[in-house]
């Protein structure tokens, strides 16, 4: 059965679609993706997909076997550029930043195992900063242990434009006495750090709330989803319990000291055992409404009002983990898990499809490419697989 399914997708043929409008291409329906083609068989670490400065659609990804970063053009599938680099099955987390003043595109890359912070040009492909964490780790370098997560310091990695400057936001964990949030300018100076006390710090990513014209850090902690306003760090939203075993406790004698107390609305005393914060969130503006969604340890999606930091819906996924979010449009929310992608329908709040194409998404991302329209990438960490709409195919 497997090499008939292979035979027919090798005489699929693409339609000629270069000239999708763009507004359709909007308009197409998630329903309708399909697994079309590996497009890099290559064992991967992470990826990302962006739109480059010179209007190319690239895909960069880190190469575990050739300890690189590599460089794709999705238009015709051509590798266009790679960063030679040591330790990169170590590497954790790789973004894109689009400088339009500079016109450059930017690209910043965590290494784990050695904690730098390594940021390139990639329209000549120099390092233009270069970051050493090394004096902070808790641990001599050449501990075996110190490659184990709980010795790990830098974690996660964005970009933020604040008033024309250009800032590297990293979040550390199980860093001495204290979780920080460092933050440097592309001279590679420091601008400020946060102080996440007595929480762990699992992700940061940054979101311009166009309504307030405000700059937010968006920090997932091992107690709750944090929106921290980047020029008044003492102005913060908190999205909350992220992870919580609610008990209810009949005597203070039941409790432990070093866990958290909280009271519930019928004035019962609760005692609540984090875990792991999530790992992947997103902020976006569904109509009126600014929404995050977070994909949660537990394997649901839970949907807050972003203003208002009420929680709007949780909806259940999937008993594998949730590995990566993208949200298609404002009706639909594109969820990866390790048993496949599955399709929520947002307007019902609930599970629409799961897709039998591929058994395992590791990583995803949305993208348009002029011929397909508007794609999704996935990786299983082995292949990378391109998701078209089947209209726009012929057997």
């Amino acid at each position: 059965m497997k090499n008939n399914k292979s035979n027919q997708k090798s005489k699929i043929i693409i339609k000629n679609n270069s000239n999708i409008n763009s507004k359709l291409n909007e308009m197409q329906s998630p329903k309708d993706l399909i697994s079309f083609k590996k497009i890099i068989q290559v064992k991967n670490n992470n990826f990302i997909v962006f739109k480059s400065i010179n209007g190319l659609v690239l895909i960069a990804f880190l190469d575990v076997e050739h300890s690189s970063i590599v460089a794709y053009n999705l238009i015709d599938n051509k590798k266009i550029f790679e960063i030679k680099n040591d330790n990169v099955i170590n590497m954790n987390d790789l973004k894109h930043f689009l400088d339009k003043k500079n016109k450059r595109d930017l690209v910043a890359l965590i290494i784990m195992a050695s904690n730098f912070i390594k940021v390139w040009n990639l329209n000549n492909l120099e390092c233009i900063l270069n970051i050493d964490f090394r004096n902070m780790n808790p641990t001599p370098r050449n501990n075996f242990y110190n490659h184990m997560p709980e010795h790990r310091i830098l974690n996660s990695i964005c970009f933020i434009n604040n008033e024309n400057n250009i800032h590297i936001i990293a979040s550390s964990v199980r860093m001495p006495q204290t979780q920080l949030i460092h933050i440097y300018n592309l001279r590679g100076e420091k601008i400020k750090e946060i102080n996440n006390k007595k929480v762990q710090n699992y992700f940061v990513d940054t979101f311009y709330d166009d309504k307030f014209s405000k700059n937010y850090l968006i920090i997932s902690t091992n107690a709750d989803i944090r929106a921290i306003d980047y020029n008044d760090t003492k102005n913060m939203k908190h999205y909350t319990p992220v992870n919580e075993e609610p008990i209810k406790v009949t005597t203070i004698k039941n409790i432990e000291i070093n866990r958290k107390l909280h009271l519930d609305d019928n004035h019962v005393i609760r005692d609540v055992r984090y875990a792991e914060g999530p790992h992947y969130i997103l902020v976006k503006k569904c109509g009126n409404i600014t929404k995050l969604f977070a994909g949660m340890k537990e394997n649901t999606v839970k949907i807050w009002n972003f203003h208002s930091a009420q929680l709007l819906s949780e909806i259940n996924i999937s008993k594998s983990t949730i590995k990566g979010l993208s949200l298609w449009d404002e009706e639909n929310l594109l969820v990866g898990t390790g048993s496949g992608l599955k399709l929520v329908d947002l307007n019902k709040n609930k599970l629409a499809k799961s897709y039998v194409d591929i058994a395992n998404i590791a990583r995803m991302d949305i993208c348009t490419i002029p011929k397909y329209g508007k794609c999704l990438v996935t990786s299983s960490y082995q292949v990378m697989n391109l998701w078209i709409n089947k209209k726009y195919i012929k057997k």
